[in-house]
């Protein structure tokens, strides 16, 4: 070959060897470099850019080790999705021409796409499916802290906590936190209820969970009424139904029993005690449907009934024998087709709720029907308690005694042992009598209050004491929601229930601090310490003045009988007043020693002790069929039950005479004279001594 074509060959390699050199793919190409991106942190799915050089012929995107969709908008940006599984880390950018890397780290935030299931109970396992999870710290159901387990950085599995209630789920990573739009619902679930019997009106407490915002509570799909307790439990009374599921709702949804609540019969009484003679209605609940049913009280049949279709029935009519003896009687119902049987009791009490024990001061117990004139001279003292202080005559209401004392205090007793329930403090000496109405103790201090006391808890039903014109050592009469008493200057008409003045008159006619108002046939009788007898018109719009006599003396308090008014006089005298006029029917002097005991009446008897020792017996025409005692002033109020006449003397004692022949048959002693009222209850006669005692005396065993 010669030399010149040598040469060019050469020179052609040259050029094409430059040629390959320049324009290979990459040759000389300048690598990726990356300057900033933007935003700094952002939730899966989300845009960001990425800014820096030689971005031309990327091949990846990359944020941590997870691979992103890009768009490339020019040499120097491009735009990146951030991918289901990036984490936090950097962002590398690979070209041909090599890789580039952040120098800062983009953050990658938690976020939530969706959950399932939507709804479920306590314990359920919830899955939560979103991004950005790596790392979680926490999970909540509407704030309440659940267990959880990071499945990877788009998935967590959750269990519903206890506690939680329907609200937002949230996912919490050190980049942030991430809520739900939607709420998860949390289901109620019963676990329990106890018991898993009993009968219409009983209480039944349900055990579960989600019962945060319940609406209702079912027996065999009827409604119940309820209290929520927590959010695990709810307390139901069972509605009159049949046996069946129990089930409580909530905005979430409803829970029910898979096991049956048995639903007892029951029997409901219109009144839960009452004296001898009480009319009861008897109703049931819980029989079978269409059934024949026997009532008895105590081993006696004394109604028939049928139910309706809801086992039930209603209106079946039983009066109490005037012969029940104090105590519970048994009240009880037999389904004659299927034995289905149910029993409640009714307690008889023949209670004393004021002086005198009715409003008209009569002093009798007409339902006494244990302590008679065959068996007073069994009684014996059966317990006594101190009351720190001279006590009233006491009033007795549902085995429970009230009894103000000198000072003070008001107490309540256990009818039945002496214990005490409770005391009150008032700011006077509690002379006189208390009276209990609706739940109420109305008592009177002497410093011319009177206070309204709740007469289960011993605490102020008014938030202060009526304040009285006068002082005052008036038993209040209570009828008719009007509470009447007297003072040193005022008669007073007073509302039982808020304490309000009806109406109040100052007549001028001495003092009625130490009586008490007798009231009958639309009028209130008022007598005073200067021989006056007033009579008003009763009720809370009365006190028009009917009439104003004075018959003379200091008057003991009244005792109204078929249209006439009875009281005696320190005169020595007792009158008959006509409740009409006043005008004096008669009128009698038998000794002429004062009456400072207010009378009783019993069978057309008149009953008052004299301080010349005797207790005298008037027909209500003004004739004496007897008079009989110890010789000793009886200045206590007589008391009447059941044939028999109590009174208390200045001897320190207490004594029973035949109301209708005199004759003392039984007689106890205190340790002080016995000015207060003394009152046969339940066949236990209760007195109150000067000695700061409360003494009572029952029947011994057998008697």
């Amino acid at each position: 070959m010669s030399l010149q074509m040598r040469a060019r060959i050469t020179s052609v390699s040259v050029l094409t060897l430059l040629a390959l050199t320049v324009f290979a793919p990459g040759a000389w190409a300048a690598a990726p470099r990356i300057t900033s991106f933007s935003p700094g942190s952002g939730t899966v799915a989300s845009k960001v850019t990425v800014n820096g050089s030689n971005f031309t012929g990327v091949k990846s995107v990359k944020f941590g080790t997870a691979t992103a969709k890009f768009a490339v908008a020019s040499a120097k940006k491009l735009t990146a999705t951030v991918p289901s599984t990036a984490t936090t880390g950097k962002i590398t950018v690979t070209t041909t021409a090599g890789v580039a890397k952040s120098s800062g780290t983009f953050h990658v935030l938690p976020s939530i796409a969706s959950f399932t299931p939507s709804s479920g109970i306590i314990g359920s396992t919830v899955t939560i499916t979103g991004g950005g999870f790596t790392g979680a710290t926490a999970v909540t159901f509407n704030l309440v802290p659940a267990t959880f387990t990071v499945d990877t950085s788009g998935r967590i599995t959750a269990t519903v906590p206890a506690g939680a209630a329907t609200g937002a789920v949230a996912v919490t990573t050190p980049e942030g936190t991430a809520t739900t739009g939607a709420s998860f619902s949390v289901l109620p679930h019963i676990t329990s209820f106890s018991p898993t019997s009993g009968a219409v009106g009983a209480s039944v407490v349900i055990t579960g969970t989600g019962f945060t915002g319940v609406t209702g509570v079912t027996f065999n799909g009827v409604t119940a009424p309820f209290t929520p307790n927590t959010a695990t439990q709810i307390t139901a009374t069972v509605p009159t139904t049949f046996s069946g599921p129990i089930a409580v709702s909530t905005a979430a949804g409803t829970a029910t029993t898979s096991a049956d609540f048995t639903v007892l019969p029951s029997v409901v009484l219109d009144k839960s005690a009452g004296p001898p003679s009480s009319s009861i209605s008897v109703s049931g609940l819980g029989f079978g449907a269409n059934e024949t049913v026997d009532v008895y009280l105590d081993a006696t049949a004394v109604g028939l009934a049928g139910t309706a279709t809801d086992g039930t029935f209603s209106g079946v009519s039983v009066t109490i024998p005037d012969s029940a003896t104090p105590g519970a009687h048994v009240v009880s119902v037999v389904g004659r087709r299927d034995g289905a049987y149910a029993q409640t009791t009714f307690t008889v009490r023949t209670d004393w709720a004021m002086f005198r024990n009715t409003p008209s001061h009569r002093g009798n117990n007409t339902y006494e029907n244990t302590v008679g004139t065959g068996n007073v001279g069994d009684l014996f003292q059966s317990w006594s308690v101190n009351v720190n202080g001279a006590p009233s005559s006491p009033a007795i209401v549902g085995g429970v005694i009230y009894v103000g004392s000198g000072n003070g205090t008001v107490y309540a007793f256990d009818e039945t042992n002496g214990t005490q329930l409770w005391s009150f403090p008032t700011t006077g000496a509690v002379t006189a009598s208390p009276a209990v109405a609706g739940g109420v103790v109305y008592a009177v201090s002497a410093d011319g209050k009177l206070w309204a006391i709740d007469a289960d808890l011993g605490t102020a039903v008014w938030v202060s004491p009526v304040t009285l014109l006068g002082t005052s050592n008036s038993s209040p009469t209570v009828t008719g929601g009007v509470v009447y008493l007297g003072t040193t200057t005022n008669a007073y008409a007073i509302d039982a229930t808020s304490g309000s003045v009806d109406w109040t008159i100052a007549p001028g006619a001495g003092s009625f601090s130490n009586t008490s108002p007798a009231i009958a046939n639309g009028s209130v009788v008022f007598t005073s310490s200067t021989g006056h007898a007033v009579a008003y018109s009763s009720g809370a719009a009365g006190g028009a003045l009917q009439w104003n006599v004075a018959p003379g003396g200091n008057m003991t308090t009244p005792l109204i009988v078929s249209g006439s008014v009875y009281a005696g006089s320190s005169n020595g005298s007792i009158f008959a007043l006509s409740l009409a006029t006043g005008n004096t029917q008669w009128s009698d002097n038998p000794a002429g020693v004062a009456f400072s005991s207010a009378p009783a009446y019993a069978k057309g008897l008149i009953y008052l002790g004299s301080n010349d020792g005797n207790v005298y017996a008037y027909d209500t025409t003004g004739g004496s069929p007897w008079a009989n005692g110890n010789g000793t002033s009886y200045r206590s109020p007589i008391a009447v039950a059941n044939g028999v006449v109590y009174a208390g003397s200045n001897d320190d004692g207490i004594y029973a005479l035949d109301g209708a022949t005199g004759d003392v048959l039984w007689s106890g002693s205190t340790n002080g004279t016995v000015t207060a009222s003394p009152v046969i209850v339940d066949g236990t006669l209760f007195v109150g001594s000067n000695d700061g005692h409360l003494y009572a005396y029952g029947l011994s065993a057998g008697a």
